[in-house]
């Protein structure tokens, strides 16, 4: 009888043990970050004008640089830069950056060595312009960065 308790309970741990794996496993390979989201949330955040989750795909580095960046453009026009980027919509209908959100961004191929990689690209606003770019990225701390982005003019 107490085998057999003992058999039962090392059963349904090695259960629980073995269920709390399997999902913690799960949970990493869906939310692993890799070149490829980091570019598709980059695509979205353009899409709906998210300037937040687009910076948050640039390196630290550039994240900085961009903070700074639209904080010197909101002390010189003492107003919130986020102000005009909610403008930017009613500016479509004077200036033609409702492209934007039109924007496509096909990933070609990507380059994967260790923490770094190059992805080639095409840009592309339906019926209007295709650019091809490489988009230089990092991995830090187990998360892909924008590095750069450079277009293949020639």
């Amino acid at each position: 009888m107490q085998k057999k308790r003992k058999t039962i309970i090392a059963l349904i741990t090695f259960i629980i043990i073995t269920g709390i794996t399997g999902i913690t496993v799960s949970y990493l390979l869906i939310h692993k970050s890799t070149p490829r989201k980091t570019i598709e949330t980059f695509e979205k955040s353009i899409k709906h004008n998210d300037i937040n989750n687009m910076i948050g795909c640039l390196t630290p580095d550039n994240q900085e640089y961009a903070n700074t960046l639209i904080q010197s453009v909101d002390d010189k026009l003492d107003k919130p830069i986020s102000l005009l980027i909610d403008v930017l919509p009613l500016l479509s209908n004077f200036l033609d950056i409702s492209i934007l959100s039109d924007i496509d961004i096909v990933i070609i191929e990507e380059h994967i060595e260790k923490d770094t990689a190059i992805v080639s690209v095409n840009l592309e606003i339906p019926k209007k312009i295709s650019i091809n770019a490489d988009v230089n990225m990092v991995k830090i701390k187990n998360k892909w960065y924008i590095k750069s982005m450079k277009p293949n003019l020639f």
